[in-house]
């Protein structure tokens, strides 16, 4: 009499278990290494953005730079993000802030 036997055995069970360990561990490390690329991408493209509207800023004003620090008089402190708002692509000030702030090196 012949047995049907189509499970794994005690063998090839612990193989099988380490294969899928080990892809898995393959995977967790790429997943990071994405994540990293793109916040790299990110910040490259803020400081873009940030670069742009310096051009943009510059044009209007007759080829005028920004000041670098901060501008104190006319009813208040005006930093230069503050005056570059109206030439990002951001909403608000808030939006305009995480330009500023890179989340990974580069």
């Amino acid at each position: 009499m012949m047995t049907d036997d189509r499970g794994f055995s005690l063998t090839e069970l612990p193989i099988v278990a380490a294969i899928i360990l080990i892809l898995a561990s393959i995977l967790i490390v790429g997943t990071g290494e994405s994540y990293t690329a793109a916040e790299r991408l990110a910040c490259q493209e803020w400081l873009r953005q940030i670069d742009n509207a310096c051009r943009m800023f510059s044009n209007a004003h007759q080829g005028r730079e920004l000041p670098s620090l901060d501008l104190i008089g006319q009813g208040g402190a005006a930093r230069w993000y503050e005056r570059l708002l109206p030439y990002f692509e951001a909403d608000s000030l808030e939006a305009a802030r995480e330009y500023l702030n890179c989340p990974a090196p580069t």
